[in-house]
């Protein structure tokens, strides 16, 4: 497809997928995209935190 989606108006890099349409294609596929990404950072922050502890 070599469309591309109408930009969200949001000054980059806010929203990556206004200039990638892989990457808005992505999302378009994945109803649960965002929880997702949520979940997976918030599981990063929480191994740093982990981290951080046992390090200091």
């Amino acid at each position: 497809m070599t469309t591309t989606p109408e930009a969200t108006g949001w000054p980059p890099p806010a929203l990556a997928q206004d200039d990638c349409y892989p990457l808005f294609a992505w999302f378009a596929s994945k109803p649960d995209a965002r929880r997702l990404v949520r979940e997976h950072c918030e599981r990063i922050a929480a191994q740093r935190r982990e981290d951080t502890q046992t390090k200091g």
